[in-house]
This record gives C-alpha cells, structure tokens and sequence, in this order.
C-alpha cells in the first residue's frame, strides 16, 4: 500500500507505510495506506516507474515523464493517466487524447474512459509496440519491504473488466 506524508512541506510517498509509521525524510506519523503500491517496469530498458499517487504519463516534466526513453517520439507530452479508484479497489488508466493511443493488453483503449489496471498486465504507449511496460500491482510491484495489503473485494463483486481477450472500461471519467 501506498500513502503519503501529511507534511505539506514533505510530500514523502511511503509505499510500506504498514511497516514505517513514520515518514523517513520529516519524522511525521504517517497516515495508515489507502492503496497498494503499482510499478510499471519497461524490461527492454530495465527502468522502473513508481506510481504512489494519480499521475501524468508523457513527455512532460511532472508526473512520468518518458522524455528519455529511445523511442519517446511515439508518447505525446500528455499520453495517460493513471488513478487509484477507490470504489474498485484498483488503478485504472485512462488515454488523454494521446497522438499515437495506448493499448492495454493488446486492446486500444477509447480515449476519456478509465480502463482497470490488474498485476501482470502490458500498458503499451503508441500503436507501434515501441514503448512498452509492465503492470506490477501489490506484492509483484516488489514494495521495498512485504506490506499487510487490504483484501480487494472478490472478483464477484467487481464489475467485469475483461471479456476473454477484450478489456473493457469500468466508468469515463467525469
């Protein structure tokens, strides 16, 4: 689980906040973890991108910025935004009228809707299958210590987010 440090000055996100009750860089109590942690890892370059909060993935300088990549022509400075959904439990992904789209497992995903994110999942930015990442969510995100996760609900109680090889948005975004 990923949480952040109430210090407005510190900003600190703690991905094991379980563990560490206090924020390593300020010393406040941390407040309890709200989500799990999620990494998206591209293997061909061996990077690895913590996602702790709702964050911008592109070229631009705040949230993911990708600008470094070898094949960063393909990923518009706003290319998609990643969220946690509280109401579902799970990060979701949403494409931000991206020039080149993004694909999720295969599927292009409709620009404005948020589609869920599951561990193991590839998030492809462009259609040309150059910058590609892994989806790692919970204990495969590889927290820097093992965490207590929440319990997700039961895939019975979640919306369906996949049909055999489609993926399919749980809500648009408002």
């Amino acid at each position: 689980m990923a949480t952040q440090c109430a210090n407005p000055q510190c900003g600190y996100d703690n991905l094991c906040a379980s563990v560490n009750p206090f924020c390593p860089v300020c010393g406040e109590p941390l407040p309890s973890a709200d989500r799990l942690a999620l990494k998206l890892v591209d293997r061909d370059l061996g990077l690895e991108f913590w996602i702790a909060r709702d964050t911008l993935i592109g070229r631009a300088a705040e949230g993911v910025d990708l600008s470094g990549l070898t094949h960063s022509q393909v990923v518009s400075r706003s290319h998609a935004f990643i969220r946690w959904d509280a109401n579902y439990s799970t990060y979701t992904v949403t494409d931000v009228n991206s020039r080149n789209g993004t694909l999720l497992n295969g599927f292009a995903l409709t620009p404005g809707i948020a589609y869920a994110l599951g561990d193991g999942d590839r998030l492809q930015l462009g259609r040309d299958g150059l910058v590609e990442m892994a989806v790692l969510v919970g204990a495969s995100a590889g927290s820097p210590v093992a965490c207590n996760h929440k319990a997700a609900p039961p895939a019975a109680e979640m919306p369906s987010t996949r049909t055999q090889n489609a993926v399919l948005p749980i809500h648009r975004n408002a």
